[in-house]
């Protein structure tokens, strides 16, 4: 027999709704700013509103939470290989932390995972303290799908281009920032 959980006995279930409130909180407050500064705080939290309520409510009723637990996050930048590699994995059982290596399987430990990650971030926080947000922007992102992603050369490109013109567009020209602010090197 099984038996779920009842929602208010998840800590989940108050983390989604701290975030949802604190979200609701700044959308808010966004509408007391003038009208070009609020452009940006709007859009924002609007689509991170969006996001937790869909969270909340696949928390709360289950039967729309099984819909989406079908849905996991990084397929936008899954090569087919690595579809290829998971559905094994899944099939097998086994989870998703073998990797192909020279024609053989290794396990890769938890704690290299979060080693990694932690790289990533202070190499993020390196790079946007001495190059400045547009600069910053395009050399991450690349690096990112480049490296970690593990995407064709031309995609990535693609879009890294993309991304930048967008946070370019974003900050120069709607928030009226200057293009290297926060750089050290320039």
């Amino acid at each position: 027999m099984k038996t779920e959980v009842k929602v208010w006995r998840k800590g989940e279930f108050y983390f989604v709704l701290l975030l949802f409130i604190f979200t609701l909180y700044y959308v808010v407050e966004a509408f007391s700013f003038p009208p070009m500064s609020r452009f940006f705080p709007v859009i924002v939290g609007g689509a991170a509103l969006v996001i937790v309520t869909v969270d909340l409510l696949q928390l709360m009723i289950p039967k729309l939470g099984r819909r989406f637990r079908g849905f996991k996050g990084g397929e936008l930048f899954k090569t087919e290989k690595e579809e290829e590699l998971a559905r094994a994995l899944e099939e097998a059982k086994q989870g998703d932390t073998i990797k192909e290596e020279g024609g053989k399987a290794i396990e890769e430990s938890p704690t290299m995972g979060i080693i990694k990650i932690f790289l990533w971030f202070v190499g993020a926080y390196l790079l946007f303290y001495f190059l400045g947000y547009l600069l910053f922007t395009m050399v991450f992102m690349f690096l990112f799908l480049k490296f970690y992603a593990h995407l064709a050369m031309r995609r990535s490109l693609a879009m890294t281009a993309g991304f930048t013109l967008f946070v370019w567009l974003a900050f120069s020209l709607f928030l009226k920032l200057d293009i290297f602010a926060g750089g050290k090197l320039f």
